[in-house]
C-alpha cells in the first residue's frame, strides 16, 4: 500500500469512528414522571430546539428556547452554559425527537449530561407539562 493510500485509509476510518461516536447518542429512558421531578427539583433544565416560530406558537412553560439552527450555526458556550449549568440534566426536545437527538450530537463534547427526549412538544403537554401562558 502507497503512502497516499495509507492516509485515504486512516482519514476513511477516523470519519468513520466519528460518526459512529455521534449515533451512540439515544434518547433518554427517564420516565416523564421522572423529568418532571428533576426539573421541579433544579437537577434539569429542559431547551426547547424547535425553531423560533414554533416556539412563538407556544411552548413548555419551564422550557428554554434555543433552536437547533442556531446551536449548528451559530453556537455560543457561554449562551448555552447560563441556559444549563454544567451540573444539570439537560433535556432536549422539539416537535417530534428527530430534533432533539440532532441537538445532542451537536452538543456532544460541550456538557456531560445530555438526555434528548423522543417524546414532541404535544405528546409533553398531553403527559401534563404545562404550558407557558
Amino acid at each position: 500500500m502507497n503512502r497516499l493510500s495509507f492516509l485515504l485509509l486512516a482519514v476513511v476510518i477516523v470519519l468513520s469512528g466519528s460518526s459512529f461516536c455521534a449515533l451512540a447518542i439515544e434518547p433518554s429512558t427517564d420516565s416523564l414522571e421522572t423529568i418532571k421531578k428533576n426539573i421541579d427539583d433544579k437537577k434539569a433544565v429542559l431547551i426547547d430546539v424547535r425553531e423560533l416560530n414554533e416556539w412563538s406558537d407556544g411552548h413548555l412553560k419551564d422550557a428554554s428556547h434555543l433552536a437547533l439552527k442556531k446551536i449548528r450555526d451559530e453556537f455560543n458556550q457561554a449562551e448555552f452554559d447560563k441556559l444549563a449549568a454544567a451540573d444539570k440534566i439537560v433535556y432536549l426536545h422539539c416537535a417530534s425527537g428527530f430534533r432533539s437527538m440532532e441537538a445532542a450530537k451537536a452538543l456532544a463534547g460541550r456538557h456531560k449530561d445530555l438526555r434528548p427526549l423522543k417524546q414532541g412538544y404535544k405528546a409533553l403537554l398531553k403527559a401534563g407539562f404545562p404550558q407557558s401562558p
